[in-house]
């Protein structure tokens, strides 16, 4: 399962990305984001929580380094880590007011919690970050 992605290849996967400006913004320190998804509907609760480490980089890259429960099937795996890229690649683009291109965002934890856990809450918790 692929776990790293560069500009071009994000820019491909999500069409609407904004594309390089002339002037480009980066990275001067690390940083870290935490962001959590949590709802309550019907009866049920819905959870995710997810981390990310952010550093100087020469080039925009998304990693995951976070692991999944090893009980999860193929298919819930690559539905979560879907969820979960896309998530990060809109919180990474929403959160400023220009695009920080010289970058490296990787996740490195993700909470599951099995029967709440679900793709949604994994994209929101990653957009919070």
């Amino acid at each position: 399962m692929k776990t790293e992605w560069t500009l071009p290849e994000l820019q491909a996967l999500f069409p609407a990305m904004p594309k390089t400006p002339p002037s480009v913004f980066r990275c001067v320190a690390s940083a870290s984001g935490h962001g959590r998804y949590l709802k309550e509907s019907g009866g049920r609760r819905y959870f995710a929580d997810v981390r990310v480490k952010a550093d100087p980089a020469k080039e925009f890259l998304v990693r995951l380094l976070h692991e999944w429960p090893p009980s999860l099937s193929p298919f819930a795996l690559a539905a979560l880590n879907d969820a979960l890229l896309r998530g990060m690649v809109e919180g990474s683009f929403n959160a400023f007011p220009e695009p920080i291109w010289e970058c490296s965002v990787a996740c490195t934890v993700v909470t599951h919690v099995s029967g709440e856990t679900t793709p949604l809450g994994i994209s929101i918790a990653g957009l919070l970050t």
